[in-house]
């Protein structure tokens, strides 16, 4: 079973590091969730399997635009703050600081080259479910990774 380390002790209540420091990618993920839900729910009222579906809206590319640029800043302040870690400086043992820092890495290659190519053609195609899914799957991820530090 996985406990937390109090990060302050308070006379009333253990303050951890998780209420302190809320996961801005859960948000993200949040809002990506919500943009296929969206899209999918468009696809299906767009009618039956042969035909192709009209183009998005308007509004709902300005929409989808807000929140990829959104997307992309939460992803620029994690990179940033995944670079100001102190893994070196952890009190545990050397095996779990390799994996933590492998994992810090695999976070930061993600997030500065897969993650902006997917956002990019999401853009290219905002009516792409699988871009969709495809955003989706890869914030999971990275997201699974982030609870593990």
């Amino acid at each position: 079973m996985y406990f937390e380390k109090p990060w302050k002790i308070s006379i009333l209540k253990p303050i951890t590091q998780k209420t302190m420091n809320p996961n801005p990618m859960k948000h993200a993920a949040l809002l990506a969730l919500l943009l296929s839900s969206i899209i999918a729910t468009a696809q299906v009222m767009s009618g039956g399997r042969g035909t192709t579906p009209p183009p998005v809206a308007y509004a709902s590319v300005n929409q989808l635009n807000m929140l990829l640029s959104q997307l992309e800043q939460v992803a620029q302040s994690t990179t940033a703050d995944l670079s100001k870690l102190r893994i070196d400086k952890w009190k545990t043992d050397s095996s779990n600081k390799r994996q933590v820092q492998a994992d810090v890495a695999s976070i930061q290659r993600n997030l500065q080259s897969a993650l902006p190519e997917i956002l990019n053609q999401l853009r290219a195609s905002p009516e792409d479910l699988s871009a969709t899914f495809k955003l989706y799957r890869n914030l999971v991820r990275s997201m699974t990774c982030l609870d593990r530090l």
